[in-house]
């Protein structure tokens, strides 16, 4: 049986910002942002994890922290 999780809802604010850490020359938060913003498009994290060559936990991680 497989899981499914909730999906990330973001508001403009929350996406205007995390659009900038983006661009913030800070490489650990560039990441953090692109998961978040990955998730939000309703992608599953073995997908993302694949995409940015990272783990799936990590992108649950992450995922998880900004709930």
């Amino acid at each position: 049986m497989s899981r499914t999780s909730q999906p990330i809802v973001l508001p403009d604010q929350d996406r205007d910002a995390l659009i900038r850490m983006l661009n913030s020359g800070d490489s650990e938060l560039s990441r953090r942002a692109q998961i978040v913003l990955k998730a939000a498009s309703d992608r599953q994290n073995k997908d993302i994890a694949n995409e940015l060559g990272i783990n799936a936990a990590t992108v649950s991680k992450w995922k998880d922290a900004y709930r």
